[in-house]
């Protein structure tokens, strides 16, 4: 009986199932006002219905243990089919808490035992009057098993015995719920292939302490610029007890090209299935954030996701894409229309590999820590000022700062906006990027992120001074540091045609179309519409100033 009554008292702390073991019915007077002491078993419960029935009134009593819990009314049970099935069921049970104190007693006695088994506790509360009540409600049909005494219209006569146990039609919608903590780190560091160098094997290590397969991917522009560093990983891992590279380097193209379709994602995918690498190996991505997209999508493609170690080679990557927790290529005229969220096992920004960068792309990272700066860290833009000369001559110390400011910004807002995997409307860290996704598409992609990320900003920060939400003053603060820092305002491409970007943004997100636009430096504010007549006129005033 103790393990029946467990598994009753189980199924009674569930919210779709009935929070009795035994059910008696019997018509009695309706109020228990009159109770003097609680009946502690069924067979004083059945006394007590003969001594209690002036108006025979339907009543409930629930037993666990052999032990009565409470009494109430049971409603709307349907008898057919041999209570199979109720299309609505309730449960009220009282126990008066006021003659010898003992409904609230064992109302709680009841909550006692279902913790102590380690099941939800019951709703259960104790009113002003002294009644302990419980109350519980099913929407479903139910199987009859056990015991139920049943009194009838003779007082005292056992006629039927049956304990509810189980739904028969279990409940239409069962939410999951499922909370999945992610952790990465993110390390800066100098040559992070020197032999002494101990940040790649603490990272792999940090995997656990087996022997690791590794794979390294190297983007082609990174290869060409960097001769030597082909040779340079094999020697790191010659001897290593951490890693095994199974095979030499592999150069895969590089630039906004290699996310033009599924041809290298493919040829990825074929070299690790080739060297049997599982969800414990390790895939070194190093090169651009078009290579990093393509290749962490491979990657978390690949046995649903194997580790990936992003070593970002650009300004851009480092300070922004290649620090987040998406991937992708373009597709079907969409840029990122294919991808997923997946965090990186480990980035790491080695600011050596920045040095043979060309000198357009050294200037078009910078767009994404003016972005930032904007619309996060009014002081951080106040940096940027301060420091435009030295960033522009591509000084290595203020490069350092502001790239790993940046970064900071980035992955604070991923790690406390609430909504890391973009599932609502708003993506607050893209100001400026309709207009720039746009401009990439309509030139081919001759412009670099960067650069259609700085006309974007510009055209935004008009289109908020033409409607009275930015003072003239920060559009020209803001041009002025673009300049400085050697970046483009405007663009022959930069025409009405860009508007369909709007489009584009909201699809790719759902929802309300959300752009974010400058208040003032430091502080953005999401809209959910557009005056396309307005923006109209702020892309033919860039086009005329700015050109």
């Amino acid at each position: 009986m103790r393990n029946m009554a467990a598994m009753l008292i189980r199924l009674a702390t569930s919210a779709d199932l009935p929070a009795i073991t035994a059910i008696y019915n019997r018509e009695v007077e309706s109020s228990l006002a009159t109770l003097d002491t609680v009946p502690r078993t069924a067979e004083a419960g059945a006394r007590w219905f003969e001594e209690h029935d002036p108006k025979r009134h339907p009543v409930t009593v629930a037993e666990i243990d052999g032990d009565v819990v409470g009494w109430g009314t049971l409603s709307a049970w349907s008898t057919r089919a041999g209570y199979r099935r109720t299309a609505e069921s309730s449960v009220y049970v009282h126990a008066d808490a006021r003659g010898a104190g003992v409904g609230g007693a064992l109302v709680a006695d009841l909550v006692s035992r279902s913790t102590e088994l380690g099941y939800r506790t019951l709703l259960a509360r104790v009113e002003a009057s002294g009644a302990a009540s419980l109350r519980l409600h099913a929407a479903h049909g139910f199987q009859r098993v056990g015991t139920m005494h049943d009194v009838g219209e003779k007082f005292g006569q056992v006629r039927d015995v049956v304990l509810l146990e189980r739904c028969l039609e279990p409940p239409a919608v069962h939410l999951q719920r499922i909370s999945v903590p992610f952790e990465y780190p993110v390390l800066f560091t100098r040559g992070v292939f020197d032999v002494e160098n101990p940040v790649l094997a603490d990272v792999l290590k940090r995997g656990s302490s087996q022997r690791h397969r590794v794979v390294v991917l190297v983007d082609a522009g990174v290869a060409v610029a960097q001769p030597e560093l082909d040779a340079q990983i094999s020697a790191w891992f010659e001897g290593r007890s951490c890693a095994d590279l199974v095979a030499a380097p592999i150069v895969v193209p590089g630039g906004e090209m290699i996310k033009a379709d599924m041809t290298v994602v493919e040829r990825v995918h074929r070299v690790l299935a080739l060297h049997h690498m599982d969800r414990h190996a390790f895939v070194v991505a190093i090169g651009g954030g078009a290579m990093l997209d393509a290749v962490g999508f491979a990657a978390a493609t690949a046995h649903r996701g194997l580790r990936l170690i992003r070593m970002p080679s650009t300004v851009l990557a480092q300070n922004d894409a290649g620090v987040g927790v998406k991937n992708g290529i373009n597709g079907f005229g969409a840029k990122n229309f294919i991808g997923t969220f997946a965090p990186p096992f480990a980035v790491i920004n080695d600011l050596d590999l920045l040095d043979t960068l060309s000198p357009r792309d050294r200037v078009a990272g910078m767009a994404e820590a003016v972005k930032v700066a904007l619309i996060r860290d009014a002081e951080f833009f106040e940096t940027l000022v301060a420091l435009a000369p030295r960033l522009a001559a591509f000084e290595r110390d203020a490069v350092a700062l502001a790239v790993r400011r940046c970064a900071e910004l980035h992955l604070a807002h991923i790690a406390t906006s609430g909504d890391p995997f973009e599932m609502g409307s708003a993506r607050p860290l893209d100001y400026g990027h309709w207009v720039a996704h746009k401009l990439e598409t309509t030139t081919r992609h001759e412009l670099r992120h960067g650069e259609a990320v700085a006309i974007g900003m510009v055209v935004d920060a008009r289109y908020a001074v033409e409607i009275g939400l930015l003072k003239s003053e920060v559009l020209d603060r803001l041009c002025d540091l673009l300049t400085a820092l050697g970046l483009p305002l405007s663009h022959p491409s930069l025409d009405d045609r860009v508007l369909s970007g709007l489009d584009d943004f909201r699809e790719h997100l759902g929802g309300e179309l959300t752009i974010t636009l400058l208040r003032r430096i430091g502080r953005g504010v999401d809209v959910h519409d557009i005056d396309r007549g307005v923006m109209r006129r702020a892309i033919a005033w860039v086009r005329q100033q700015c050109t």
